[in-house]
């Protein structure tokens, strides 16, 4: 019989790792919001267009869905810092390229990029 006193050690939930990536997903949504907020003007007053606006936050969220299936597996696979080291080199250059290319064909495939960074 064993008397003494199990001593279990626990992890710290707050590590570095954990730090950066909370951080990191909290830039992330922070960044969509503020987008997806200044969609509609933005599309109206490059293209007069207030459709397009609408179109651009629905291809976010088509990409996002259709990524929502396989983004546990990824994460799991290539591990979680790496795949959010992924989708930020996924999500920056979609979001530059948005900037840079005021073509509504490559806005429309940058948001679906976007999402599925997401």
């Amino acid at each position: 019989m064993n008397t003494g006193k199990n001593k279990t050690t626990r992890e710290s939930l707050w590590t570095k790792d954990f730090i950066l990536v909370c951080l990191a997903g909290f830039l992330a949504n922070i960044s969509i919001q503020m987008m997806n907020t200044t969609l509609a003007p933005f599309a109206n007053d490059l293209w007069n267009s207030k459709t397009l606006g609408g179109l651009l936050t629905t291809f976010f969220n088509i990409g996002s869905i259709g990524m929502a299936f396989v983004s546990g597996v990824i994460a799991n696979r290539t591990g979680r810092r790496n795949a959010l080291i992924i989708s930020a080199a996924i999500f920056v250059p979609a979001t530059l390229m948005m900037a840079l290319l005021q073509v509504p064909g490559v806005c429309l495939a940058m948001r679906i990029l976007q999402g599925t960074s997401k």
